[in-house]
């Protein structure tokens, strides 16, 4: 039910003002021209407090030297619509009224914070504006609520946002506010027709970002949408309002608005013909998400802009939360980060099982790496032991080898020795010195290593040295003929009775001396000494109670 069904015609159109309580309202510092805190293009803002309510308040009031009837108009209209918009994002209306002296005033809930262009100028770098976009949600949901009620705002801009100390956001002027039926708030505004160039009635003067364009045209040039600089009213829909929130969302994100110019001509021309720059090619460390939304909501065309304020906040939640923004293209990169941001608890836990497999590699890594150091240096250990190993057989085979040749030597020069001896006893048994010629052939047996009996008896060396063999062939030799010449003389002993001789000198002489070899060795064994002409060794027990035998 609307509300000229629900209270009538003339409630609805009469448009009175409450008369002032003289006594309700006590202004700062005593009188009204101290307490001021916000001046605008028709009016101010006081401080006050509300002596019924007990509470600080801010009322807005109409210059003393304001008189235009449409200035007047514009001014009920901001009062007016405030009031209808029961939202958090606009500032409550309390009372419309007016003094003794005819001035029309409003008293309004006291909002203390900053505008959002404080904030903006205050940030130092792309993180620091970013952090302000949960703002900029909430001034894309209060439009989208007025939206809803056919309020068009047409003024939309920095200046106008202002932000709590507790966080709130809160959208002021609506004294620029159209509508786009013939509800209550509608007024007469003296516009063009469709196609119209506009025409400022105040003349062209310096115009900054804060300057709101009284005449034709309405609103702040730097962030008006080019259909409502035309002033085409037919095509002055919410999409001026998504407009005007492109330019504030470029502004927050690239630090300065989309067009930028010395003259207010010069301004128009660009918002209406220059094409916009995206973002991110101002400042590479701008998100291009927030780029490709900026340039969809600058649109000239305005069925290509976003339909509603809330789809505009839906894509700043999106880039929020690392969702897909639907004006942006991606690349594989950028799906790839986005996913990275999405699922920060599933990384997480991924990038958790990876830092343990990576750490339990590492740890095997190093233990395989310790266990074939080990090995190596076993093997290097085992290596070294049988080098050592072969060191030492090597220098036994050489040990071995240098024994074996000492004794090599002993035993050729005992075989002299008995060469020797064995050729003097051939000298003596040829001089019939048998006795002498014996010991002699004695000696050279013991002192032969061919010889079995001999101490000094090899079977290799006597092998490989046919010297030795034929001592010992001369040895057998003489052997056999001393027997035979033995049993000779003892036949003709028999026969004759006489001494026996031998039959062959040398013979008898080397086949006795078998016997003087034996029984050299024999006493080799049992004193060496006098074996080896030292003199008699001390005599045993046997030795000195056996008699002598005769020879």
């Amino acid at each position: 039910m609307d509300l000229v069904t629900r209270f009538g015609v003339d409630a609805c159109e009469a448009g009175q003002t409450t008369a002032e309580d003289p006594g309700r309202y006590v202004y700062a510092d005593g009188n009204r021209e101290n307490a001021e805190i916000g001046r605008g293009g028709i009016g101010r803002v006081l401080l006050a407090f509300d002596r019924h309510l007990r509470r600080e308040v801010a009322i807005k009031e109409l210059h003393d030297d304001v008189v235009d009837e449409t200035q007047i108009a514009r001014f009920l209209r901001e009062a007016r619509v405030t009031g209808q918009l029961e939202h958090p994002g606009v500032v409550p209306v309390y009372e419309l009224g007016h003094r003794e002296d005819g001035q029309i005033y409003y008293g309004m809930r006291l909002v203390r914070g900053r505008t959002l262009r404080a904030a903006l100028k205050a940030c130092d770098g792309i993180d620091a504006r970013l952090a302000l976009l949960p703002h900029f949600v909430a001034l894309c949901q209060t439009i989208a609520y007025a939206h809803s009620r056919g309020i068009v705002h047409r003024d939309i801009k920095p200046d106008n946002v202002m932000i709590g100390e507790f966080g709130e956001t809160i959208l002021l002027d609506w004294g620029l506010a159209g509508s786009r039926d013939s509800g209550p708030v509608d007024v007469k505004d003296n516009h063009h027709g469709k196609g119209s160039t506009p025409v400022f009635e105040g003349g062209a003067s310096v115009i900054g970002e804060d300057l709101t364009q009284v005449g034709d045209f309405i609103g702040t040039p730097a962030y008006a949408s080019p259909e409502q600089i035309m002033g085409d009213q037919e095509e002055l829909t919410g999409g001026a309002d998504i407009w005007s929130l492109g330019a504030v969302l470029y502004e927050l994100v690239s630090g300065r608005p989309p067009f930028v110019a010395s003259s207010v001509h010069v301004l128009i021309e660009q918002v209406l013909e220059a094409p916009v720059i995206p973002p991110c090619q101002l400042d590479p460390q701008i998100p291009a998400a927030l780029s490709s939304v900026c340039v969809k909501a600058l649109d000239r065309d305005p069925a290509a802009r976003y339909a509603d304020a809330r789809d505009l906040a839906g894509e700043i939640e999106a880039f929020r939360a690392g969702r897909r923004v639907l004006a942006h293209e991606y690349t594989p990169w950028e799906h790839l980060v986005r996913f990275a941001v999405r699922k920060k608890g599933l990384l997480a836990a991924i990038s958790g099982v990876l830092v343990v497999v990576v750490a339990a590699l590492v740890l095997v890594s190093l233990s395989l790496r310790a266990e074939k150091v080990s090995r190596e240096e076993a093997q290097a250990a085992s290596a070294q032991a049988q080098a050592a190993s072969a060191q030492a057989q090597a220098a036994s085979a050489r040990a071995e080898a240098a024994r074996f040749e000492e004794r090599r030597e002993r035993l050729r020069a005992g075989l002299h020795f008995a060469q020797g001896a064995a050729e003097k006893a051939g000298r003596l048994l040829a001089e019939r010195r048998l006795l002498s010629a014996r010991i002699y052939a004695a000696a050279a047996l013991v002192h032969n290593p061919a010889y079995p009996a001999s101490p000094l008896a090899d079977d290799r060396f006597a092998a490989g040295d046919p010297a030795a063999a034929g001592l010992v062939h001369a040895r057998t030799l003489g052997q056999g003929r001393s027997r035979a010449g033995r049993t000779g003389a003892l036949a003709t002993r028999r026969n004759r009775r006489e001494p026996a001789r031998p039959s062959d000198p040398a013979a008898a002489g080397l086949g006795s001396a078998r016997g003087a070899a034996a029984g050299a060795v024999r006493l080799r064994r049992r004193d060496p000494r006098r074996a080896l002409g030292l003199g008699p060794g001390p005599r045993t027990r046997a030795q000195v109670r056996r008699p002598a035998r005769p020879d």
